[in-house]
């Protein structure tokens, strides 16, 4: 039977989450991590649809709010819905202002999480099929519509610096379409059949940025129970876009 889709299960309690991959790994193909480091390595290296994250880990050095911080970063991040075994009105508002989809109250109702996860699926379907339809137009109209003098030197400039190796700074207010335009820079650049990547520094603590970007080996400090590539490593040959740079901690 084809699976329907990826469902990742991060929750330090063991048997809960054997119950809940022996209910859904008949029909989604499911994995499971003990710690928040340990689910980020598999959402990153395997992928997800929907992510099962409990609030608190009492190993990994990670809370839930972190690890779905961290997965709202991924270049195609999981439907994240919160697990706690007590309803916390503050931890819920958190969770749900940083992305979380959902939020429900351990033990859970296997049928009530089963409709959510149904709808989860449905909602990521739907977003993956827009997100396709806007690449394409995109595609089409090089992501800009030029229609006006501005917009016109914007793009001017994009060309002059898009075939050189230069270091690129772009400013402005949040939402104005900062990384449109280092993708317009990439896919006019001698770089453009490599990989582009997008890393978000403001929703990454301060202790983790390094690791991050530039990667760390086994055993470099606590915690770090395997090798990590790091973001430019990954998009060796083409183009890193930091995103929020200017929030990011003083040592970057």
């Amino acid at each position: 039977m084809a699976h329907l889709g990826r469902l990742l299960i991060i929750d330090d309690d063991l048997d809960f989450c054997s119950d809940l991959a022996m209910v859904f790994s008949s029909r989604l193909s499911t994995a499971v991590a003990h710690d928040g480091p340990s689910g980020l390595r598999l959402a990153e290296e395997s992928g997800a649809d929907v992510a099962l994250l409990d609030v608190g880990f009492a190993h990994g050095g990670m809370d839930g709010l972190e690890v779905l911080e961290r997965l709202r970063t991924l270049d195609k991040p999981p439907v994240v819905i919160m697990l706690s075994g007590a309803k916390d009105m503050q931890t819920v508002v958190q969770a749900i202002k940083a992305g979380a989809y959902h939020y429900m109250v351990k033990p859970a109702d296997v049928s009530q999480l089963d409709n959510l996860i149904n709808k989860a699926l449905e909602d990521r379907l739907r977003l993956n099929q827009l997100q396709a339809m806007q690449d394409e137009v995109n595609r089409l109209t090089g992501n800009f519509i030029a229609g006006d003098d501005k917009t016109y030197a914007l793009l001017e400039r994009i060309r002059k610096v898009a075939p050189t190796d230069t270091t690129v700074l772009i400013t402005g207010e949040s939402g104005v379409g900062k990384e449109m335009v280092a993708r317009r820079i990439h896919a006019e650049s001698r770089r453009r059949d490599k990989p582009i990547l997008s890393l978000n520094c403001g929703a990454i603590p301060a202790e983790l940025i390094e690791s991050e970007i530039f990667g760390h080996t086994r055993g470099s400090f606590t915690g770090a129970a395997t090798a990590r590539v790091g973001k430019l490593e990954q998009a060796a040959g083409g183009h890193l876009f930091l995103d929020e740079i200017g929030a990011s901690p003083d040592p970057l």
